[in-house]
């Protein structure tokens, strides 16, 4: 993301690296006892999952809108003169 100074850049980094490293490791625990347990849990948990593996990508839509709307014309708040 643009206009961000380096040192933020690289703790977002490593922060965002490790929340996505937690959460997958999360997952991954999760699916393992649900099919330790039989196939019917896991139909419990697919949403959970499916969720869990898209906040990354929600949390940096929200962070970084500004940008976002710069890049793409569609997205302005108003629409460009």
């Amino acid at each position: 993301t643009p206009r961000l100074s380096w040192r933020r850049r690289v703790l977002g980094a490593l922060l965002g690296s490790a929340f996505i490293a937690v959460t997958h490791l999360f997952i991954i625990a999760l699916a393992n006892l649900a099919f330790l347990a039989g196939g019917g849990v896991f139909r419990t948990i697919a949403p959970f999952i499916l969720i869990m593996d898209g906040l990354p990508l929600l949390a940096w839509l929200v962070v970084a809108r500004d940008f976002l709307r710069t890049l793409v014309p569609g997205l302005r708040e108003e629409p460009p003169t």
